[in-house]
């Protein structure tokens, strides 16, 4: 599990989730911004009206109050999206880096003793599942909440955003070939 071919394939699918993950959160952006637009051009349309003496105000003001409703929802979610999007930005993970902790995780390893190394292995590894000659094993990666630098946030999103110490945890699954 901690060979250099496997430590970058780890690498590269962590990467490739963090990008499709901003992605994801650049898209919610957009459909924030054209709901937001449309809207915007909806309430026009009422002050228009009521401008223009089309309709009277005791007409468009529960309309107007519907509409001011929603813009406000859309600017609070817009807002808590570009939060997600600047804690959660695209910046990899350095390989040489994850490298360098195998490193030191094959020393621990080599220096404890065989329960302290079964009982560390545990506290990331799922579950090993065999199947003939194929293993795939299932675990997760702690990801520290100082793994990169991050940008002051000028508003603060309003739910935690990765657990309590500011962690994420994910599950990733490595597959291979066992000797035979």
């Amino acid at each position: 599990m901690l060979t250099h071919d496997h430590l970058e394939e780890l690498v590269r699918l962590v990467n490739e989730e963090l990008d499709s993950t901003h992605v994801v959160l650049k898209d919610k952006l957009d459909a924030i911004d054209a709901n937001l637009a449309d809207v915007t051009a909806r309430l026009s349309r009422q002050y228009d009206a009521l401008e223009t003496e089309k309709l009277s105000l005791d007409d468009l003001a529960p309309r107007i109050k519907q509409l001011r409703e929603k813009q406000d929802e859309l600017s609070k979610a817009r807002i808590q999206t570009e939060a997600e999007v600047i804690t959660q930005g695209p910046e990899h993970i350095d390989a040489e880096m994850v490298k360098s902790y195998a490193q030191d995780l094959r020393n621990v390893l080599e220096e404890a003793s065989f329960t302290e190394s079964k009982t560390f292995l545990r506290s990331f590894i799922e579950k090993i599942v065999i199947d003939g000659s194929e293993a795939v094993i299932h675990y997760n990666l702690p990801v520290p909440p100082d793994w990169k630098k991050k940008e002051p946030v000028r508003v603060l999103p309003i739910d935690t955003l990765g657990g309590a110490e500011g962690t994420e945890q994910r599950t990733f699954s490595l597959a291979f070939r066992l000797a035979t």
